[in-house]
Parts: structure tokens; C-alpha cells; sequence
């Protein structure tokens, strides 16, 4: 496991340029969050796609995803200085992949 995984997350995201369109989400682990990124894209599908039953997607739709955002990013609890750390978009992206590729190794 990653030395961030079990840190207390916030996910904030900007959908467009509109600061109204401006939502945070907290989790209790980078891997909580980066499973809350993929639900936010899957129900943007859904929403586009009213008659879909099944939603599928690859990694690249869901890096194209967090890319078209206005702005995305990550803050993680850092426990021993009781602060939070920002992450960029390109940080979450990596995060993604790196949890892909533990699914695909299991």
C-alpha cells in the first residue's frame, strides 16, 4: 500500500469556468477519492446517455475526462504536520493508473 492511501483526502473539482459549478468531496483514503473521480465521470455518462444500462469506459475516456475539467485536484492529510497537501491533476491521473494496474495485477 502507498504511504498516502489510508490519508484523510478532499477532492475538489471546477466543472467549467463558472465558480458555481465549483464541488468538493471528502474521503477517508487517496483510494476512496480516485474510486469518487471515476464515479463523478461514470454519472456524467449516465447523464448524457440516459438509455445506457451498463456504463464502460477506458482509461484514456477518463483521463480525457479529468483533462476537460475546468479545474481538479486533490489535498491529502499529512499526519505527522497536521496540514494538507495539494495535489495537481497530473498527480491524480498517476493515482488512477496506479490503481488500475494494482487491479490488474490481482
Amino acid at each position: 500500500m502507498a504511504q498516502n492511501q489510508g490519508l484523510h483526502t478532499l477532492l475538489l473539482i471546477q466543472y467549467s469556468n463558472n465558480i458555481s459549478t465549483r464541488s468538493y468531496m471528502d474521503y477517508d483514503s487517496v483510494s476512496q477519492a480516485v474510486d469518487g473521480v471515476c464515479q463523478i465521470y461514470e454519472q456524467s455518462i449516465k447523464c448524457a446517455f440516459s438509455n445506457l444500462k451498463e456504463v464502460t469506459y477506458s482509461i484514456e475516456d477518463l483521463v480525457k475526462y479529468i483533462n476537460s475539467l475546468y479545474d481538479i485536484c486533490m489535498l491529502t492529510r499529512d499526519g505527522t504536520n497536521r496540514r494538507y497537501i495539494p495535489h495537481d491533476r497530473k498527480w491524480i491521473i498517476d493515482q488512477i493508473y496506479l490503481k488500475m494496474k494494482r487491479r490488474a495485477a490481482n
